[in-house]
């Protein structure tokens, strides 16, 4: 029997990848000012080391209460075309995220 496997995407380099760490703080912050033009999408990693919550929106206005938590070590990836929409805060100073995007 032969399988045959067909894939609309295939990337096998970084080349339009977009990767960084970022500090996030009581005060919401956009994840980059740099226009990253992403073709999947971005996936964001609370570092494990952390010892509060990162919370991730769409908006400049995201707040602990209205964004999507992130618990130190958890990640949520995003399909988005561009790493500059996304903002975050955290409920304690300097916690890290880490970032990558395709």
């Amino acid at each position: 029997m032969t399988v045959v496997v067909t894939s609309g995407y295939a990337k096998t380099s970084f080349t339009y990848a977009y990767y960084t760490q970022v500090t996030v703080g009581t005060t919401s912050t956009r994840l980059t000012s740099v226009d990253t033009h992403l073709m999947r999408g971005v996936l964001i990693k609370a570092d494990n080391d952390n010892t509060g919550n990162v919370y991730v929106g769409g908006v400049p206005s995201v707040t602990t209460s209205n964004g999507f938590r992130l618990a130190a070590g958890e990640g949520v990836l995003i399909e988005i075309d561009n790493a500059n929409k996304v903002y975050m805060i955290a409920d304690a100073s300097n916690q890290k995220v880490h970032v990558i995007g395709v």
